[in-house]
């Protein structure tokens, strides 16, 4: 049973103490936000910041270059694995109401899922199925590879989740469940799975129902054609050949639970609230609220961080934070205890942006140095493809032209050989025309003598 460790009231009381206004860092914030969306080449972002003195909403750049629409506190954005927050309430709900146990083996609800572990785990040899909690898959603890995400597959119909999981049906775990943190993005998939086995209703209606709906999160969408409908949903992009290009990435159903959820700042600005306790919900939802924010401190953090249920939980407590990276999509979200302020940031290209803003915001606020913005990964693959595209072209074009070059040379020598063998052909053909006819002159006067014609003959033939 993973020990709770709850930080959150002594945090409040820390945090009333230590609370700061941001308006006064507005005006940098802007520039430090233009400088990342310039360089990163991210086309636009919506920001949601939260304070007890309110909340500020700021917009920067376009949703959609093509139709010259800019970005909007209503504006549309995926939401990437901060979706995993909301998929992490729908399990402790039904914990909450008695319908599953955080104890339960999966087996239990997905009957047909095994997974395999080969390795030592208290002294003992074990080579085949293990068992694996919810709590493992909660808490990131499954030892599930990352890489996993690689297998899941593209496409929208009703049991993309069901194809999604059986990816992993056989697979081999990297660590034994419940013995190390080790992030799978496809770990909440199987949490999306499992609501959907026990409440009888797809995992979309049912986060919608028993979720959205009741926090107030009514532009907050689970589906993406809901989003596209209202007209609001920021166009993605992608970095090619050293600018944002409109991306349609591929439709991942079977991974909504651990991030395709589609939000916009407005919403994004009350789901803050909710987290930091501003906003009054109903009591059961603060519970849960409460314990998605306490990690597993019974393994080894990853750096500072425990992970909790959908969040990255600072092991003392300052900070609970989470990012979301989609194929032309990427978000932040942190809460500083400390100083009673949460900022989410939404994108619409998969870049560093969102992150390198965060982090100087924050900087901002502590009075420390801004940081160099650095050109993310995928800016330094476009470069580096680019560059080897620029260097093919060049070689094409001039391997092309020394062909031409090369083909027009031997063309010519051709035509140079043709010549020279017609103007000899011309002169064996007159030569032979000259000797015809001394000889006839021999036959028709018998006074030229056969040495007078060959004397001429030779003169002729050139010997």
């Amino acid at each position: 049973m993973i020990l709770l460790i709850l930080l959150m009231p002594s945090l409040n009381a820390l945090a009333e103490n230590t609370e700061i206004g941001v308006t006064e860092y507005m005006n940098d914030l802007d520039s430090i936000v233009q400088e990342a969306l310039k360089k990163s080449e991210t086309p636009g972002a919506s920001i949601a910041i939260v304070t007890k003195e309110g909340i500020q909403l700021k917009t920067y750049g376009y949703a959609d270059i093509a139709n010259g629409i800019k970005v909007s506190e209503d504006t549309l954005f995926e939401l990437g694995s901060m979706s995993k927050a909301f998929t992490a309430l729908g399990i402790l709900y039904l914990e909450q109401e008695g319908s599953l146990k955080l104890t339960d083996n999966i087996k239990e609800y997905i009957p047909w899922l095994t997974l395999n572990f080969e390795g030592e785990y208290k002294g003992q040899k074990i080579n085949g199925e293990v068992p694996v909690t919810i709590e493992n898959v909660l808490y990131q603890t499954t030892g599930i590879p990352f890489q996993t995400i690689g297998y899941i597959p593209e496409g929208t119909s009703d049991d993309m989740l069901e194809k999604t999981i059986r990816t992993l049906d056989g697979i081999n775990l990297v660590y034994y469940p419940g013995t190390r943190h080790s992030y799978a993005t496809i770990n909440y998939d199987i949490l999306g799975l499992i609501i959907q086995t026990i409440s009888g209703q797809s995992y979309e209606s049912f986060i919608t129902e028993k979720i959205l709906m009741p926090l107030g999160l009514n532009h907050t969408y689970m589906v993406k054609e809901q989003a596209s409908q209202t007209g609001k949903l920021a166009m993605g992009y992608k970095t090619e050949f050293f600018s944002a290009r409109e991306y349609a990435a591929p439709t991942y159903r079977g991974n909504t639970p651990a991030g395709y959820v589609i939000s916009s700042a407005n919403d994004m600005a009350r789901w803050l609230g909710i987290q930091m306790d501003l906003i009054e919900i109903p009591e059961r939802y603060k519970e849960l609220i409460q314990k998605s924010h306490v990690g597993d401190s019974t393994v080894a953090s990853l750096g500072e961080f425990h992970y909790a249920p959908g969040w990255s939980v600072h092991i003392r407590g300052e900070t609970i934070v989470h990012g979301g990276s989609n194929p032309n999509y990427s978000s932040i979200i942190e809460i500083n205890n400390e100083k009673n302020i949460g900022i989410c940031i939404l994108s619409n290209q998969n870049s560093n942006a969102v992150n390198y803003a965060k982090e100087n915001f924050f900087n901002l606020i502590y009075q420390r140095d801004i940081t160099k913005y650095k050109s993310n990964t995928y800016q330094k693959l476009d470069l580096i493809f680019s560059i080897l595209f620029i260097g093919t072209l060049i070689f094409a074009i001039l391997y092309f032209i020394l062909l031409l070059i090369a083909i027009k040379d031997i063309i010519k020598k051709n035509k140079n050989k043709r010549a020279i063998k017609k103007r000899k052909s011309g002169r064996i053909t007159a030569c032979h025309t000259n000797h015809d006819f001394f000889w006839l002159l021999h036959l028709l006067s018998p006074e030229c003598s056969v040495s007078k014609i060959a004397m001429a003959d030779s003169k002729y033939m050139g010997f």
